[in-house]
């Protein structure tokens, strides 16, 4: 969303108000060079002002958007499992887990919004220095006649710099939208930059039919029968699963299941009973090969 409002609305903006700037500013320049430079240098020090207060903005919508999102991941996950909850009474610690997060969330929001609402102000009021300095160094150079500034160059200076700063402030009003869209980047292309899985394994399931020899042989057609094909050896598939001597953990630091046997022949039904966290989950992803294992 953040994205979609920098492109839609923030970036036309930046250029609409670009090519006014430019244009304002040539016009200054034909009008009087040295009052131009005393324009560019006030300026500069607001452009050193939104790179300061910028800088914080990033961080602080950064933070936002990522406190946001485990505030969103887990109301998420707690509402779709509303009757694990009620049924283990973990209501009390949900609440104090969402609580914790969404103070979190509260405290980098008003940490962003508090610089966004210093931002504007602080433009302006450079705004209003600038156009006192405009005029003061304007009667300065008016005094001195060799320089031929008149009355009416000061006043149409005096106005232009308001044209001037006007879209250079609507600019920064668009730095909120911008550190926001970029906040929302990172979040989305960190996704998209994540590493694809390597297939590192050598075992093939294709189909086979038997000859009337009892020999299984690789068959291109849907046969109904497979077998496992590792290194043009042909195993046929029973139908069995077992896993032996199997140690697994998501995190190094932390094992989940140690020395595990479990074996299912072929037609029988295997139910896994147990309280939440037993690990039930975890070897029904092993079975289908959604983790690597460390052993066994």
């Amino acid at each position: 969303d953040a994205m979609v409002n920098l492109l839609t609305q923030s970036l036309p903006q930046v250029f609409s108000n670009t090519l006014h700037m430019v244009g304002v500013f040539v016009v200054m320049l034909i009008l009087s060079w040295e009052m131009a430079i005393v324009v560019l240098l006030t300026l500069g020090v607001m452009l050193i002002v939104i790179k300061l207060l910028g800088s914080s903005l990033s961080n602080y919508f950064s933070k936002q958007q990522s406190s946001l999102g485990k505030v969103n991941g887990y109301i998420e996950e707690v509402t779709s499992g509303i009757k694990t909850v009620k049924v283990f009474n973990r209501e009390e610690s949900s609440k104090k887990a969402f609580n914790k997060s969404n103070e979190e969330l509260c405290i980098n929001t008003t940490k962003a919004n508090s610089f966004s609402n210093i931002f504007m102000p602080t433009l302006q009021g450079l705004d209003y220095i600038q156009y006192v300095i405009l005029a003061i160094v304007g009667g300065i150079l008016g005094v001195n006649v060799m320089l031929c500034i008149t009355l009416g160059i000061i006043v149409s200076f005096l106005q232009l710099s308001r044209n001037l700063t006007d879209p250079f402030a609507r600019l920064g009003q668009q730095v909120n939208a911008v550190v926001q869209a970029i906040a929302g980047a990172e979040r989305v292309f960190e996704l998209i930059d994540e590493k694809v899985e390597e297939d590192n394994g050598s075992v093939v399931l294709v189909n086979v039919c038997i000859d009337e020899r009892g020999s299984i042989v690789q068959n291109e057609k849907c046969t109904d029968n497979w077998a496992w094909k590792r290194d043009n050896k042909l195993i046929l598939l029973q139908g069995a699963v077992q896993l032996k001597n199997l140690d697994f953990s998501y995190r190094e630091e932390t094992q989940i299941l140690h020395d595990i046997n479990v074996y299912a022949h072929k037609g029988q039904t295997v139910a896994f009973v147990g309280s939440t966290g037993d690990g039930k989950t975890t070897i029904t992803n092993l079975i289908n090969r959604f983790y690597d294992i460390e052993y066994g």
